[in-house]
């Protein structure tokens, strides 16, 4: 399911930037056990395929174009010079048309940028850059890494990406919602704010609240 920025319904979804050739993994810990054979399922899965990261001005997705297509790209990769052959399979452009198909590829998604909370970005010597994005669910908080090949810096992805939350409505920082130090509800001990959790933890009841 598309779930799409109330606030920006006027203005139609036009894709900003989008890249072929990212990986993306789970950060944080599976909140059910279904949940966690859904992310070993789609982690399989995206193995096998190429992983296009696409940003529009409503949502960041995350989109696999299948088996066939990425068992093409393996093979090419290994029959050509430095994996020339692989650039030129996950190196083309998809339409929005494109995106929305392959959302229903295994290990595919789309996070409403209204609901990111978190943007941190990573980059170390001689190794690819990677975003960390955490966004709100019905059911909790979800924490994906993308990483991107090559040693570029992809700067121009991080300040797009933050661009794009603020102007949605969401927030790059994980700010306590009620601020520092709230008591715990259970025992009064001061609570410290987990921003990868998106929740208070009470150090004396030893949970999050």
């Amino acid at each position: 399911m598309i779930i799409l920025c109330g606030d920006c319904m006027s203005v139609p979804e036009q894709i900003i930037m989008q890249e072929g050739d990212v990986n993306m993994y789970q950060s944080s810990p599976p909140m059910s056990p279904e949940e966690a054979s859904k992310v070993i399922v789609e982690g399989i899965a995206r193995g096998y395929q190429v992983g296009h990261l696409v940003l529009t001005n409503r949502n960041l997705y995350f989109v696999v174009t299948g088996f066939a297509e990425g068992f093409l790209a393996r093979e090419l990769a290994a029959r050509t010079p430095f994996g020339i052959g692989r650039r030129l399979i996950s190196g083309k452009s998809l339409s929005l048309q494109d995106v929305y198909k392959y959302l229903r590829n295994p290990g595919s998604l789309a996070i409403p940028l209204n609901k990111v909370r978190i943007v941190e970005y990573r980059k170390y010597p001689l190794s690819g850059a990677q975003i960390t994005i955490g966004y709100e669910l019905e059911q909790g908080f979800r924490l994906l890494t993308f990483m991107f090949r090559g040693i570029s810096d992809k700067t121009n992805w991080k300040n797009a990406i933050e661009t794009r939350v603020i102007n949605n409505g969401g927030t790059v920082v994980a700010k306590p919602p009620y601020g520092e130090g709230l008591p715990c509800p259970d025992c009064n001990t001061p609570m410290v704010w987990v921003p990868y959790a998106y929740k208070y933890y009470c150090p004396n009841c030893r949970s999050f609240k």
